[in-house]
């Protein structure tokens, strides 16, 4: 049995394939459904909480109703309460809630969250795997055992690492229906890795957070600069965690995550 485990974000990490899925389908299928009327200033915050700040990787649905209480939008105190108490932000449990309760706002944001599935799913071509990722996860499987953790739609992620040939480097995937991604990492621990042994590689202050809630190692993919990232972690970084040095480096990685994103 492998002693490290890295976790692995999806989108934005070893996936390219978040800016486009905002940009074409999150974004305007929001539009779309909630008949927002000022369609220019909602999908740039849309964007901004979703790609370009410390909110970036939250799950969907939290999003969702960042930017609706953000424009004030009427009507979905429903939403609200499940998308922020909720244990599991996911399409079933949501419709769970609705044969419970038949709020109409919990129907429209299942209703926009399965087409934005069914528009990415259209969206054939546009997805990839960053530049270095293949070569990272090899490297990484070699060693340890690989977990995606990610807050996406389990049967996209699967398709796309599947198309792309990373699911070979792959020992365990937990999405959005597996919980929260601290609660996938403390599912880790729960059965018996140490918890300086696991890592999560990610893109977002929200793979952070995980790892802090359960005192884990981080290590960023930064945005813009995932090749670089890849690159760096399976020619230099992945020796150093390996001998037990990680550690000390922690922290600069950090810094750099957070000063790459706020640019």
């Amino acid at each position: 049995m492998k002693k490290f485990v890295f976790c692995v974000d999806s989108d934005g990490c070893a996936m390219d394939t978040m800016t486009y899925k905002h940009e074409l389908c999150f974004g305007p299928v929001a539009v779309k459904i909630f008949n927002i009327e000022n369609e220019k200033a909602f999908l740039e915050l849309w964007n901004k909480v979703n790609l370009y700040s410390r909110t970036r990787g939250l799950n969907r649905f939290t999003t969702l109703q960042i930017c609706l209480r953000e424009i004030g939008y009427p009507n979905v105190e429903n939403f609200y309460k499940w998308a922020t108490t909720a244990r599991e932000l996911s399409n079933n449990s949501l419709a769970k809630e609705i044969e419970k309760t038949g709020y109409e706002d919990l129907k429209k944001a299942l209703e926009w969250s399965l087409q934005v599935n069914s528009t990415i799913k259209a969206m054939t071509g546009k997805d990839k795997a960053f530049d270095g990722a293949l070569e990272g996860l090899k490297a990484l499987h070699a060693y340890a055992k690989v977990v995606i953790v990610s807050s996406a739609n389990a049967e996209a992620v699967e398709e796309e690492w599947t198309r792309h040939g990373l699911m070979e480097y792959v020992d365990e995937v937990c999405c959005q229906d597996k919980g929260k991604k601290e609660e996938i990492i403390a599912s880790q621990i729960a059965m018996g890795v140490d918890r300086n042994y696991i890592f999560m590689l990610g893109d977002s202050p929200g793979d952070l957070d995980a790892a802090l809630a359960n005192q884990v190692n981080f290590y960023p993919i930064l945005v813009g600069r995932e090749k670089f990232s890849w690159d760096r972690l399976r020619n230099d970084v992945l020796s150093k965690i390996l001998s037990g040095q990680y550690a000390s480096m922690q922290q600069q990685f950090i810094d750099e995550f957070y000063s790459n994103l706020e640019k």
